[in-house]
This record gives structure tokens, sequence and C-alpha cells, in this order.
């Protein structure tokens, strides 16, 4: 490791310029557009993309529309959704075999 790749020295770089670099800035928390989609499929939370379409722009996420306009990421999300109603039905009770 050179003198320039070391951690120790990016750390005390880091406390002496808090603004050094726009790329050195620590990664948001919260998910992207197409993070959440894929949260609230398997979550179970939405029953179709419809419904993940409109809890996204609730939530205020950017272009929506744009994200989820492809088929194949509808037939993702659908899948998903579908898989979540299936695994949340098998763990109601009385909905097992006996």
């Amino acid at each position: 490791m050179t003198g320039g790749d070391d951690p120790k020295r990016f750390i005390g770089l880091r406390l002496a310029f808090p603004r050094l670099h726009p790329y050195m800035e620590p990664m948001t928390s919260s998910p992207t557009t197409l993070e959440r989609a894929f949260e609230l499929a398997r979550s179970g939370e939405c029953a179709a993309v419809a419904d993940i379409r409109a809890r996204l722009k609730q939530e205020r996420h950017d272009q929506v529309e744009a994200h989820l306009a492809g088929p194949s990421i509808n037939r993702q999300l659908r899948a998903l959704c579908e898989e979540a109603r299936r695994s949340d039905a098998a763990c109601r009770p009385g909905s097992g075999p006996i």
C-alpha cells in the first residue's frame, strides 16, 4: 500500500476538509425509486404494480412512471407481489394443511 492509499490518511484528510470532494460524501440511507419499488413488492404491502406506483408517488419518489414503464420491470414486480401474497397466505393460521 502506498502512502496515498493509507485509510488513516484518508480519515485525517476527511476530518481536516469535510467538503473534500463530492464523491467522498457518505451515501444517503434513502433507497432509490427502483429499490423502494422492489421493497414494496416483496413486503406484501402492495397487491399490484399500480399500488406500488401510488405508494412511491405518495412517498415523493422521482419519476415513478419513467422508472416503472418497462414490461420487464412490471413483470418482475408483479411476480414479487404474487409471491408475497402466497407467502402471506401460507403464514396465516388455519390456511395450511392440518
